[in-house]
């Protein structure tokens, strides 16, 4: 009886250790990399659009799409296509890269809510951290993104939006993760490598 107590308390101890070292590792994962790109936004109109370039410096390592966002539900289910979005990647001879349609509801999962039981004039927000693509580019230089969300739902609004790209980072392509992950080096593109 002894034996058991004490290998239950230890077990008890070490699963909420074990899964807040989880969210710590995945929290400085996300981070990680060396920042190419960072758009802060807040959105105030029915669509946003994002066309920047930033230029990688090294061949063959992971970069990653981050979108971090806020959103206003209205207190009705949001459907599985609310806010879509596309995401596209050209190189510097406007050749498309790497091209994806999806809905940001898709990532809803994965968002923080507050305490629903605050004034709702003083409550925060649910505060959303995704990444919506991992790649590796086809080679270093300079590409071009665009991305074009709808921010105004029924049931919801995207309220402020951090959009950002890294470089040099660990892929993250275990589960719960439902970006998409490819390297872009193994694609075809039809007009050839750069010069």
């Amino acid at each position: 009886m002894g034996i058991f107590v004490k290998t239950l308390i230890v077990v008890l101890l070490l699963f909420p250790l074990g899964a807040l070292v989880s969210y710590i590792r995945s929290k400085r994962q996300k981070r990680a990399g060396n920042e190419l790109l960072s758009v802060r936004t807040a959105t105030s109109i029915d669509h946003l659009t994002i066309a920047k370039s930033f230029c990688t410096t090294v061949q063959k390592k992971w970069c990653r799409v981050r979108a971090v966002f806020t959103f206003a539900p209205s207190g009705t289910i949001l459907p599985a296509n609310g806010h879509p979005y596309t995401l596209r990647l050209t190189d510097d001879n406007d050749r498309v890269v790497f091209s994806e349609q999806r809905y940001l509801s898709d990532f809803l999962g994965f968002c923080w809510h507050p305490d629903r039981t605050k004034s709702t004039h003083r409550q925060a927000r649910p505060l959303c951290d995704t990444i919506l693509l991992e790649f590796v580019p086809p080679w270093s230089g300079t590409y071009h993104i665009f991305f074009s969300l709808k921010t105004t739902e029924p049931s919801s609004t995207i309220q402020t939006l951090n959009f950002e790209v890294r470089e040099d980072v660990w892929p993250l392509k275990k589960k719960p993760y439902v970006h998409t992950c490819v390297d872009l080096t193994k694609q075809t593109i039809t007009s050839g490598a750069p010069p």
